[in-house]
């Protein structure tokens, strides 16, 4: 997976109850002094966090409402949701097929568009109990995700994920299967730990 630029930190992991206080007030208001990165990284843990709560229902408060057309593309989609009620669809069946969900998204990069838009690039980390699944499944992704700034708000209008070619995917599962205890005793990390 890719780095982050430096100076960026990567999401750090927020206590339980902060994220559960975070889901009361879903969208991040713009705080004096916080950097566009720590806003950002903000609004990622609580989008996060509303997903791990299974609160579905919440997930538009994150995006801009006055955009007509939304555009969210997940890696299991063909194509892409262009409207509030395709997208709110996409969400309750997710709900609807899964159990617990445990997500992680680390700001990698992020491209001004404007006084008010941004690209931001992220590397996403799920991992989830779905139906039709015996034991819990993961996944990772490289997302491309538009933000505006409504009221002081950032909010999603775009969300891309890109999951990597076959070959490449399958190359990193490789790194991911071998035994714990033959790293260890070869003295070589784990491709668990986090690098950045």
């Amino acid at each position: 997976m890719a780095e982050p630029v430096a100076g960026y930190r990567s999401r750090r992991r927020l206590p339980v109850t902060l994220l559960a206080m975070m889901l009361f007030a879903p969208v991040l208001a713009t705080q004096a002094g916080q950097s566009i990165e720590e806003q950002i990284e903000t609004l990622l843990a609580q989008y996060a966090a509303a997903k791990e709560a299974r609160a579905y229902d919440s997930l538009a408060d994150f995006w801009d409402s006055d955009d007509p057309k939304p555009f969210y593309l997940a890696e299991e989609m063909a194509r892409p949701a262009t409207d509030w009620q395709a997208l709110q669809a996409y969400w309750d069946a997710t709900r609807d097929a899964s159990g617990w969900i445990d997500v992680e998204y680390t700001l990698i990069d992020i491209k001004p568009m404007g006084p008010d838009e941004l690209l931001i690039f992220l590397d996403l980390r799920w991992d989830m109990t779905f139906e039709g699944f015996a034991r819990p499944i993961g996944g990772s992704n490289r997302t491309l995700a538009g933000l505006r700034r409504v009221d002081d708000q950032w909010r999603f209008h775009t969300w891309v994920e890109a999951p990597l070619a076959p070959y490449f995917y399958l190359r990193e599962l490789y790194k991911l299967n071998v035994r714990p205890e033959v790293l260890e005793r070869q003295g070589e990390p784990s491709p668990w730990e986090k690098t950045r």
